[in-house]
C-alpha cells in the first residue's frame, strides 16, 4: 500500500509538474506573440535626436551605438539594389518575393485620413501644421500610390498627429517622436499615432529643422517602415541637428525611396507578408 501511495503521488506530482510547464509555455508563446505585433496590439518606434546626453533608446530595430564625443559607428555600406536597400527596414525573403513583418495599409484604405491635433503650449507654431503636409507630400513624391486627406475629427482619422511638450517627461527618454500604431496578425495597420515632441534635453525646443526631419521620419513609421541601419537614410532612428527648415521636397535618401515602393507594392498585392512566428 505505501508503495502504491508512493507511486500515485509521484505521478500527481508529475501531473502537476507537467500542467504548470505547459502553462508556462503557453503563456511564454502568447507573450511571445503580443510583443512581435502578431495579434491586435500596439507597436511603438521611437525617433530621438543625437546628442550626448541620449545614450539609450526604445525600439524595435537593435541597437546603434554613439560614442560620447558624437562620433557615430557608421553603416553607410549599402548595394544600389532595390532589395538591399528595402533589406535596412525590413528582411525579404527573395525566393517568395514577400517580406517578413511588414506591417502595411491595405489598398482601399487611401487616401489616408489624416488628424492633426491643435496645441496649447507655448512652444508650438502653427506653421508646424504645415510641416504635416509638407511630410506626406515628400513621402508621395517617392510614390504616387500615397495619398491622404485632412480630416477634422480624431475619429474619422487613420493617422493623428500630436504636438506634445516633452515626449522625454512621459517617457524618461530623450524622444523626439514616437509613433504606436495597431496591427492585427496579418501585419495590416488600422490605425497610427504620431507624437512629436517641442522640447528636448529637459527645456531645450526642438529646432524647426529636426522637427520637421522628425514628423517626416514618423510618418514613414506610420506607413509601416521600420528603422534602418544607414545613417544616410531619413529612416535612422537618430536625428542630426544639421537638418534646416527648408522645405525642398529632396529629404529621403535612395534607400528611403525605394523602402517605401517596397511598402506600398504589400498594400497593393505586388508582394505578400510573410509572418515570423
Amino acid at each position: 500500500m505505501k508503495v502504491l501511495n508512493r507511486i500515485t503521488s509521484a505521478l500527481l506530482i508529475g501531473i502537476i509538474l507537467f500542467a504548470f510547464t505547459d502553462i508556462r509555455a503557453q503563456r511564454s508563446y502568447y507573450d511571445k506573440r503580443q510583443t512581435s505585433s502578431s495579434l491586435k496590439s500596439s507597436a511603438s518606434e521611437t525617433y530621438h535626436p543625437i546628442n550626448n546626453k541620449s545614450t539609450r533608446k526604445r525600439s524595435t530595430e537593435p541597437d546603434l551605438s554613439y560614442s560620447d564625443n558624437k562620433v557615430k559607428n557608421r553603416n553607410d555600406q549599402t548595394s544600389e539594389t532595390n532589395d538591399s536597400y528595402s533589406e535596412n527596414y525590413f528582411r525579404i525573403d527573395k525566393s517568395r518575393n514577400s517580406l517578413w513583418d511588414g506591417k502595411h495599409w491595405e489598398d482601399f484604405r487611401f487616401p489616408l485620413n489624416i488628424y492633426v491635433k491643435d496645441s496649447n503650449s507655448d512652444y508650438f507654431k502653427s506653421s508646424y501644421k504645415d510641416y504635416v503636409k509638407y511630410a506626406l507630400d515628400v513621402w508621395r513624391k517617392a510614390d504616387d500610390r500615397i495619398m491622404y486627406n485632412f480630416v477634422k475629427s480624431v475619429n474619422e482619422a487613420d493617422i493623428s498627429v500630436i504636438f506634445v511638450e516633452n515626449l522625454g517627461e512621459e517617457y524618461e527618454e530623450n524622444y523626439l517622436g514616437l509613433t504606436d500604431y495597431n496591427v492585427d496578425r496579418d501585419k495590416i495597420i488600422d490605425f497610427s499615432k504620431i507624437q512629436i515632441s517641442l522640447l528636448k534635453n529637459g527645456n531645450e525646443k526642438v529646432p524647426a529643422g529636426e522637427l520637421k526631419a522628425t514628423i517626416i521620419h514618423e510618418f514613414g513609421h506610420a506607413l509601416g517602415l521600420g528603422h534602418s541601419k544607414n545613417e544616410k537614410d531619413l529612416m535612422y532612428p537618430y536625428i542630426s541637428p544639421e537638418h534646416n527648415s527648408e522645405m525642398n521636397y529632396d529629404e529621403l535618401s535612395t534607400g528611403d525611396r525605394l523602402a517605401v515602393k517596397t511598402l506600398l507594392d504589400l498594400s497593393f498585392n505586388k508582394k505578400y507578408v510573410w509572418n515570423n512566428y
